[in-house]
């Protein structure tokens, strides 16, 4: 009886890995073309494809349908080193990006675009309170505008905020506030 349960438990070692579901593969895609590329933010569209928010030292756009096939592409030059992190599908099918806009080495701003349903610029603008702004924070609010939001550092890194911009629908500054005040 003593070797029974030794060999009870490999038994049921080896049946738990094969009786265990692996992932299966949909689809595998590459999107992009020369260059360093990257993908920080991604969203499921209205129409079920995916729109993903990347970097190729622009904002860049893609759109797939839903087996991942590109639709399209657009690329957006917000005046620096772009670097997407956050996408939104707003209600009206337009989409919008946001991240930093690097100044050279040690300046950043929160970035923020929108576009229509066929990827043509609506709007872009840059916020931020110190030297150093990086978005986390994209939201579509009740009332047709944006929140965006994140942290604000000092150049030398002495102190930092949560920084939060409030824009209408045009992207146009309503109010900010910097937590703790």
């Amino acid at each position: 009886m003593r070797g029974f349960k030794p060999f009870i438990l490999l038994i049921l070692f080896i049946l738990s890995g094969t009786l265990q579901a692996q992932p299966e593969l949909l689809w595998s895609r590459n999107y992009g073309g020369v260059g360093d590329q990257t993908c920080g933010a991604v969203t499921v569209t209205r129409d079920g494809g995916y729109a993903m928010g990347c970097s190729n030292r622009d904002f860049m756009l893609i759109v797939t349908d839903v087996a991942g096939e590109e639709l399209w592409s657009r690329t957006y030059d917000l005046g620096g080193t772009d670097d997407c992190r956050r996408i939104i599908q707003a209600t009206d099918g337009g989409f919008v990006l946001g991240g930093v806009i690097w100044q050279g080495n040690e300046s950043g701003h929160y970035g923020i675009m929108k576009t229509d349903p066929q990827g043509e610029l609506l709007w872009s603008a840059t916020y931020g309170a110190g030297d150093i702004n990086e978005l986390y924070v994209l939201a579509e609010t009740d009332d047709g505008g944006y929140l965006i939001a994140g942290n604000s550092l000092q150049a030398d890194w002495t102190s930092s905020v949560i920084y939060v911009v409030k824009l209408n629908g045009a992207g146009e500054f309503v109010w900010h506030r910097s937590y703790p005040q």
